[in-house]
């Protein structure tokens, strides 16, 4: 059995709250978290810190967003079956690498906590 971190998330703040961030949100803090912006990672390129971060994108937009791998691809210009394989991909990360992980769940929670942020917002 796994154990997993838990934080401290302000109360009225839902785990399943990441299923309502919008595919903006999620995009524009996965590349804060990185120090990156969008035009980092729509070049074409094949450095690992960069495509290690488009597959990180990927995996949020079809596991926590439900959208579609071509509506994903669509967003990079790159094929659904480049999405087929980030979601893969980052999915083996986490069951193996243990500080991949961690960063996958520091991720999760700062979408979650923008999410609420700009929920309270928008009141």
């Amino acid at each position: 059995m796994t154990s997993r971190r838990e934080t401290i998330l302000p109360k009225g703040v839902n785990r399943n709250d990441i299923n309502n961030a919008s595919k903006e949100l999620i995009i524009k803090t996965i590349l804060e978290f990185h120090g990156m912006g969008m035009e980092g990672i729509s070049i074409y390129s094949r450095k690992r810190e960069i495509v290690d971060v488009r597959h990180i994108i990927n995996y949020f937009l079809t596991v926590k967003n439900d959208l579609t791998f071509f509506v994903i691809a669509d967003i990079f210009k790159k094929d659904h079956t480049t999405v087929m394989h980030s979601r893969k991909q980052v999915e083996s990360w986490i069951a193996t690498d243990k500080y991949f992980n961690e960063k996958i769940i520091n991720i999760t929670d700062l979408i979650i906590l923008k999410n609420y942020e700009e929920r309270r917002s928008n009141r």
